[in-house]
């Protein structure tokens, strides 16, 4: 109680009533440093930088953000990382000059922007110091961000979904999951255990739905659950085990004119026979207050047949996929491939939103209550997928 007397005493100006503090400008970010893997397929990448203040600005501000090659060294020793300073035609600010009104306490955007990158050798570590520059007041320990980029795989970040799920209580364009002759429903997964009779993927309860476990079955065997038990598939007997522990491809693919379905773990084809069953409509948008209705991932019914795990690359398709086609692209595929009309890759990294990467824009939500509260977020993990083999 005595320091905080003495600290507001010094504070004080002439009305006992206000504290006087000086202003001062800042990048506007609760990190100074961003690390941006850079995947074989990335090319490209886009960061933005704004400042803020302490306080309305009397008369605005302008701060011009420039590249720091002197801070390079001062970032290795800080980060314990060794990275040489990005070469500048990697990168480009646009525009350079932000400002801030007269009475604001934020500023216009700065785009970062990184072009070329295929052209870098990944085998070092990048790193681009920008510093802001302003004849304002503005706090050394908040006036330099710090750009690293480093060798990424092609999946750096997955998202972990135990105890939570993913819900669509809107579609922006529902039309291309809907009336479906023909679907392809492929995920990662790495399961931890399945401890519960059934574990979902995703899909719909009673329309169409890949789940884990069931009545009569091992909670590790896989099932396709239609509209009702006669639509179901595979069965026991023919339904292959999901390892635990251990991250696996799942892929389903089914000709609803034919009938015809497969099953493949990791591109490999573990199941097959026929269902002929009708058309089936996947973009039913979540009902909020009945959970279990609509589509989701990680719940079905109720909110205990979450996926004991972790998920990433959830795709839909419009159509049957080869064998080959799923092999080849199981951590990767173009966001605008023909037929594709859902893409959620569980990349994120932060958040509650879990975005569609198709042209359609139909991006989930983690999972709300009737109050609108998160049930429980998601666990952002970070790894290195394909994983690396020992030579």
């Amino acid at each position: 109680m005595l320091l905080a007397s003495v600290v507001l005493a010094g504070c004080r100006h002439d009305d006992p009533d206000r504290v006087r503090f000086e202003n001062h400008l800042y990048i506007d970010s609760g990190e100074m440093s961003a690390q941006l893997p850079v995947k074989p397929s990335t090319d490209a990448l886009e960061r933005t930088l704004s400042i803020a203040s302490a306080k309305p600005v009397d008369g605005g501000a302008t701060i011009r953000f420039e590249a720091d090659p002197s801070r390079v060294r001062s970032f290795c020793e800080a980060y314990y990382t060794e990275a040489e300073m990005l070469p500048e035609e990697f990168w480009s600010i646009d525009p350079a000059e932000v400002t801030i009104p007269s009475g604001g306490v934020r500023s216009t955007e700065a785009t970062v922007h990184f072009s070329g990158l295929k052209g870098l050798d990944m085998s070092r570590n990048y790193v681009l110091p920008v510093t802001a520059r302003t004849s304002e007041p503005i706090l050394k320990r908040a006036k330099t961000y710090y750009f690293l980029l480093s060798e990424g795989a092609v999946i750096n970040v997955v998202a972990d979904i135990r105890q939570t799920y993913i819900e669509f209580p809107k579609f922006n364009n529902s039309s291309p999951l809907n009336n479906l002759r023909a679907i392809t429903m492929e995920a990662l997964i790495k399961a931890d255990r399945f401890d519960r009779m059934i574990s979902t993927v995703m899909g719909i309860e009673g329309h169409y739905l890949m789940r884990i476990g069931d009545e009569g079955y091992e909670s590790n065997q896989i099932q396709i659950a239609g509209s009702n038990s006669s639509e179901n598939f595979p069965s026991a007997s023919e339904s292959p085990a999901i390892p635990v522990g251990r991250w696996v491809h799942v892929a389903v693919t089914h000709d609803f004119r034919t009938g015809a379905w497969c099953i493949y773990y990791d591109g490999e084809l573990r199941a097959s026979g026929t269902k002929t069953i009708g058309n089936r409509n996947m973009g039913s948008p979540t009902d909020v207050s009945s959970p279990g209705k609509g589509f989701h991932i990680g719940l079905s019914y109720d909110k205990n047949r979450w996926l004991e795990g972790c998920i990433c690359e959830c795709r839909i398709w419009n159509k049957v996929r080869t064998q080959e086609e799923i092999s080849e692209y199981r951590y990767e595929v173009d966001p605008e491939s023909e037929g594709l009309v859902a893409y959620w890759k569980f990349d994120e990294g932060s958040g509650s939103v879990i975005h569609d990467y198709t042209p359609y824009g139909n991006d989930g939500r983690v999972g709300q209550n009737a109050s609108g509260e998160i049930v429980r977020g998601i666990t952002w993990t970070r790894v290195w997928l394909p994983e690396r083999t020992e030579e």
